[in-house]
């Protein structure tokens, strides 16, 4: 950990000269990370005042490296029974924050059955309800069952486009889903072959374009796995004293909580 950990580390203590299209994201995010003082001294511009950082500008981070090389010596009891958990429930407690100690202290992964589907000879094992994720995995790949993918090369126009279609049906179906159902998950109903085909039917030989977070899983065929991934979140704006860390505004996403921000259901997990 302490090795995977070193890159980010070295870049927050050592600085990151700001591009132009940071510079940019950060003018959209501006009347966020304005609205509190500690973010704005840690992400405001030192030459143009009321802005946030400027291209050419560089940014430090030397809580966050801090954080991180604790973290990553010490592992997940920082977070949960150390001071990440003590300054959150500080800070919680200050401005009407619903997380106490005991959420920290109670928190235990849970081990669930995979959830199974087979693909082209192939079963896939992925993540079962209540993640979404797993399912809407293997609701793109019933999409892509009927399609005959070796007509075209990876990487051509036609298959990106089949794929960005299959990914835009596949957002439409959790959405759909949200609004129908009582869960605040897609339940693996949306499965079932007559909803597949149903959304099946809408896809178009045609280019579209969409908005959103974008994430990429790559595997060797020595097991080694790189994730990434680029959000189009912005956070509160509210950083967790001494860590650099900005609390995040996941309830307030609209994939995850379509009916609205008061109507998360206590008691569960996201």
């Amino acid at each position: 950990m302490t090795v995977l950990a070193e890159p980010a580390i070295e870049l927050a203590r050592g600085g990151v000269v700001m591009n132009a299209f940071q510079a940019y994201i950060f003018d959209i995010v501006k009347a966020i990370y304005l609205t509190y003082p500690d973010t704005h001294k840690t992400f405001g511009s030192k030459t143009h005042q009321g802005q946030l950082l400027q291209q050419g500008e560089v940014l430090y981070l030397p809580d966050l490296a801090d954080c991180l090389e604790v973290l990553a010596r010490e592992g997940e009891a920082f977070f949960y029974q150390g001071e990440i958990a003590r300054a959150v429930i500080r800070l919680f407690a200050e401005r009407g924050g619903h997380l106490v100690g005991k959420d920290f202290n109670d928190y235990r992964p849970v081990k669930r059955k995979p959830l199974s589907i087979d693909y082209r000879g192939a079963t896939v094992l992925t993540n079962p309800a209540p993640s979404s994720g797993g399912t809407l995995i293997a609701f793109a790949l019933q999409l892509l069952q009927a399609f005959d993918l070796s007509r075209h090369s990876p990487s051509t126009v036609p298959y990106l486009d089949l794929l960005a279609q299959v990914q835009d049906m596949t957002n439409k179906a959790r959405i759909d889903a949200y609004l129908d159902d009582h869960t605040h998950y897609p339940g693996e109903h949306v499965l079932d072959a007559e909803n597949v085909e149903a959304y099946r039917t809408q896809i178009k030989p045609a280019p579209i374009c969409s908005r959103g977070t974008t994430q990429i899983s790559v595997i060797d065929g020595q097991g080694n796995i790189a994730s990434l991934t680029t959000s189009n979140g912005e956070g509160c704006g509210l950083l967790i004293p001494g860590t650099g860390i900005i609390l995040n505004n996941m309830l307030g996403e609209q994939d995850l909580n379509p009916k609205g921000f008061h109507h998360w259901p206590t008691h569960q997990r996201t």
